[in-house]
């Protein structure tokens, strides 16, 4: 019987460069991350409009009109809430949502008293002037309840206006917000897999 005979050293040192040739990194740029980012936020605690985190453009609410901060009523969350009244209740603010998809604009809302053709609006512009109505409440939406909002926005450019606009017709009619935010998907850095592989 006859055995096998072992390899040269020669031999094993060809299938070590062979196989070391085969050997390859593999660099794979995984899909990109996206991340959902707080972009600005304001539940109104401080007490007037020049409070709220994150990116607001502008130092403070441009409140115009019957418009204050309040803390009686019941405030969705925390003591405090902004309430409009009347048809010149107006709050504006903007906003950097530069580099941003899929942004939104959530907030609670609470309207008391409505009739006839009492309405308010939340608006939207990338400039300021031209505004995109997302939502109006009117006669019939006043149950005096809290109700959470989250709407879709569209592509604004990178500076959002916000605008809640009071069309109330008298002092009794109440429209009252809390916990403005607004968000949005950024995308997070490449995601880069270096793999040992053989073919």
């Amino acid at each position: 019987m006859s055995s096998t005979p072992s390899k040269s050293s020669f031999q094993r040192r060809r299938e070590i460069l062979r196989a070391k040739a085969r050997r390859r990194l593999r660099v794979e740029t995984l899909e990109e991350r996206r991340l959902l980012a707080v972009v600005a936020a304001d539940g109104f605690e401080s007490g007037n409009f020049a409070g709220g985190s994150e990116q607001w453009d502008t130092g403070s609410w441009v409140a115009s009109g019957d418009a204050t901060v309040r803390s009686d009523t019941s405030p969705a969350s925390g003591s405090k809430h902004a309430r409009l009244r009347r048809s010149t209740g107006d709050l504006q603010r903007t906003v950097d949502v530069t580099g941003l998809t899929d942004v939104r604009l959530q907030f609670s809302a609470k309207l008391i008293s409505f009739e006839g053709s009492d309405r308010a609006d939340v608006k939207v512009s990338g400039d300021g002037t031209n505004w995109t109505t997302l939502q109006s409440f009117v006669n019939g939406d006043d149950d005096g309840q809290y109700h959470d909002y989250d709407l879709a926005v569209p592509d604004q450019g990178n500076t959002l206006h916000v605008r809640f606009d009071a069309g109330m017709s008298g002092s009794g009619d109440y429209w009252f917000l809390d916990n403005v935010q607004v968000t949005g998907t950024q995308a997070g850095p490449p995601t880069v897999s270096i793999s040992d592989a053989e073919a």
